[in-house]
């Protein structure tokens, strides 16, 4: 673990009675339930009152992965999220050469 991840898990953990942390993806994980989730997909599920599907995705507005505030997330078909980002099915750019 890198000195950045440890002083951003020292100020997660401080925020919070549960366990979190940075993956290596740079997205917040809590512990919940008796596993770790991703943070920003448990606040959503919280508000919708129903697990997302398989094909909706959790898009933070401003692009910052522990910005997990309600107001900063909305839920998203995936094709939309990827094509918002530039990204077709297989995850590339759409201008990237393979």
């Amino acid at each position: 673990m890198g000195l950045l991840s440890m002083i951003r898990n020292h100020f997660t953990d401080n925020y919070s009675s549960h366990k979190r942390f940075e993956n290596s993806r740079g997205y917040i994980k809590v512990f919940r339930d008796g596993k770790y989730v991703y943070e920003h997909r448990y606040k959503i599920e919280q508000k919708l009152k129903r697990p997302l599907r398989s094909d909706e995705v959790v898009h933070h507005h401003d692009r910052n992965r522990w910005n997990n505030d309600l107001s900063n997330l909305e839920v998203m078909p995936r094709w939309d999220h990827d094509d918002l980002h530039g990204f077709h099915k297989h995850g590339y750019p759409k201008n990237r050469r393979r």
